[in-house]
């Protein structure tokens, strides 16, 4: 069966799903996908290019916010989303974050946040830490729509086999002028088959075989994911990051051809604010000082 774009799915407070599949979350035009849908099937795939590497210490919790109606206890959604971004930064296991604003506003996911922890295998290790409950409960509020879940990385393309991401165990982005394309599907079907072909129907060969050369010398990487819990609405993710978003006007038309594929639905965001562990806070003085 082929892989189904989770947009119907009407997210609960908890996150969990409700709801029917039928509504796109992204708004495109007639204009735009027609077009689209021939550019598409011009498109073949490459097995030459870039080998995908992956980290089986890294755990990777996604949270689509649907709504940011700010909690009872704090202002804005952005303050409250802090209160528990400085409770993040002190688990054991956490290496950095990223709040992301979408470019388009009225789209169902104004903001996704996007941590990464450091974890021995299996994802299991994670540790759940019982005080998150209530720290998130204050931060977020009763009201707050939200999908969130764990997730493990299957494939990373790296477009400069020297980058510094793809040796440590980091993704933060190379600049705050970073954007990232995310496309969150939902699988039906032999999902182990689909995997191995997670190249084809994700977007990630559309994207290197598509983009404008611009655009493309700006990609740092193509990361896919796998949900390692059941409780998010979404199987899995792919995650393009831009070190440029300089072209943010292009990206966002090619977002709309890649919502026009049917693989899933398409996003693009910009960093809106970064959070980081204590170690590695320290870690970025010293360089500072290292290169004074």
């Amino acid at each position: 069966m082929l892989p189904v774009g989770s947009g119907g799915d009407s997210g609960s407070k908890d996150g969990s799903s409700g709801g029917g599949n039928g509504e796109r979350l992204w708004r495109t035009t007639a204009q735009s996908i027609d077009p689209a849908r021939e550019m598409t099937k011009k498109v073949t795939f490459s097995h030459e290019s870039q080998t995908p590497t992956s980290s089986d210490n890294l755990y990777f919790i996604f949270n689509f916010f649907e709504t940011i109606t700010p909690p009872p206890s704090f202002r804005t959604f952005k303050e409250g989303f802090q209160h528990v971004s400085k409770v993040m930064e002190l688990h054991p296991q956490f290496l950095n974050g990223l709040l992301l604003k979408n470019v388009e506003p009225f789209d169902r996911f104004p903001y996704l946040s996007y941590s990464v922890f450091y974890v021995q295998p299996p994802t299991s290790n994670f540790i759940h830490d019982p005080t998150w409950v209530k720290v998130i409960r204050e931060g977020h509020g009763d009201n707050q729509v939200h999908h969130q879940g764990g997730f493990s990385e299957l494939h990373t393309i790296w477009m400069d086999p020297n980058d510094s991401g793809a040796s440590n165990r980091c993704r933060r982005p190379l600049s705050p002028a970073s954007a990232y394309i995310v496309v969150s599907c939902r699988l039906l079907g032999n999902a182990k088959q689909l995997e191995a072909n997670w190249r084809q129907w994700s977007g990630a060969e559309f994207i290197l075989r598509s983009l404008q050369p611009r655009q493309l010398s700006s990609l740092r990487r193509i990361s896919f994911y796998r949900r390692a819990v059941s409780r998010c609405s979404f199987t899995h993710i792919l995650l393009a990051e831009f070190t440029d978003c300089a072209e943010i006007y292009r990206l966002r038309n090619f977002v709309a051809l890649i919502n026009a594929r049917h693989c899933g639905v398409a996003g693009l965001y910009t960093v809106e604010s970064q959070f980081c562990s204590p170690q590695l806070a320290e870690d970025d003085q010293q360089e500072l000082l290292d290169q004074n």
